[in-house]
């Protein structure tokens, strides 16, 4: 089950008492408010409000049941007290996907003297047409509530999902209903595709593998094949993603429309391995050390990341928001779990990676 936050994350003038519910069951919830991740044995057990007094204050959840698997990790980031001087709000629409950059991407923005806002309004397994049809689905409450309270949103992005393999129309429907509603009342709001990863097992990914007739076109196109490698899947889930940006661009003419690389970024990240360029870590080393779940082999699967691959993820989001690299970014060892050599990489590799994508607006 999926824990819910009350009240919401975000920034508040005065300290907060946070409440954790779940929808139903006796899991036990146990929490931490540093950035890392609460083990069954690890964190603080859950049995009373949660005083959030001065600060930013990252709060990550995992919930435990008798003879069953944890639950994903939840996260929410609570700003109390005085606001840095600048900085962006973002909203972020999808599923877990979405997920991996909770805490961190506010958390990196913080460290690096921006006042950062990331809001989110997520739920496990789920496409972007469900998200707009069930407005209370997500653990932060109803979509309409949130933008209610948020203030202006500077950010917009929505997760297109290759596992439910939504059409371009269906996506450009669905996606430009959320982008509509939030320039009701953020009319300079930028939308930006956050652009999936494949698993390491892509056989199955109709984005990567073009098994369906709408994907052929770009097949033709762009004289890609289906992928026969983890890199030439991320390349040909991106001709979806550049295909759907172009539909909602033609229906949205008057501000540009942009796309996170991130499946670019992590192919990137998975060659500085392999070529010994990260320091410290075996060069076949790259799923495992990505993947927070592993096959019945003990190999990773590089869907849901671990703690280096969800900050690597908030670099890319982090370089491409502001435009700039992620330098200044100047998290503790204990949220991102990487020595200070390994950390100068990823963050070389992420704005690299942004300086060179022609769809993300950074030049």
């Amino acid at each position: 089950p999926t824990p819910r936050f009350a009240p919401p994350p975000g920034h508040y003038a005065d300290p907060q008492t946070l409440t954790l519910t779940l929808p139903k069951g006796q899991a036990e919830l146990r929490y931490t408010t540093d950035g890392s991740t609460p083990g069954a044995n690890g964190g603080t057990r859950y049995g009373a409000p949660i005083p959030l007094a001065k600060g930013f204050i990252p709060v990550t959840v995992m919930s435990y049941e008798k003879d069953k698997y944890p639950s994903p990790v939840s996260s929410a980031g609570y700003t109390i007290g005085d606001a840095k001087p600048k900085g962006l709000t973002s909203f972020h629409i999808g599923n877990s996907l979405t997920d991996t950059f909770q805490v961190l991407l506010q958390a990196s923005a913080q460290s690096a003297g921006y006042n950062h806002q990331a809001l989110f309004h997520t739920f496990m397994g789920t496409p972007t047409d469900a998200m707009w049809n069930n407005p209370g689905m997500s653990w932060g409450g109803s979509y309409y509530d949130q933008l209610k309270h948020s203030g202006p949103i500077d950010i917009l992005t929505t997760q297109p999902f290759s596992v439910l393999a939504e059409s371009l129309d269906r996506e450009t429907e669905y996606t430009g209903k959320f982008y509509a509603l939030v320039r009701e009342t953020s009319p300079n709001v930028t939308l930006y595709l956050y652009q999936q990863w494949p698993a390491r097992d892509y056989s199955g990914d109709c984005w990567a593998m073009f098994t369906l007739d709408y994907m052929r076109p770009l097949a033709a196109k762009h004289h890609l094949r289906p992928a026969t490698t983890w890199e030439e899947a991320g390349a040909n889930q991106r001709a979806y993603f550049e295909a759907l940006r172009d539909q909602l661009q033609a229906r949205f003419p008057d501000r540009p429309i942009y796309i996170i690389p991130t499946a670019e970024a992590l192919a990137n990240l998975k060659h500085a391995y392999e070529t010994g360029e990260v320091p410290g870590v075996a060069k076949d080393s790259f799923f495992e050390a990505m993947s927070a779940e592993k096959n019945d082999k003990g190999q990773g699967q590089a869907g849901h990341l671990t703690t280096p691959g969800r900050y690597f993820v908030s670099l890319v989001l982090y370089c491409t928001f502001y435009r700039e690299s992620a330098d200044k970014v100047k998290l503790p060892q204990t949220m991102t779990t990487l020595t200070p050599e390994q950390d100068a990489v990823f963050k070389k590799i992420a704005w690299e990676t942004v300086k060179g994508y022609q769809y993300d607006g950074v030049k």
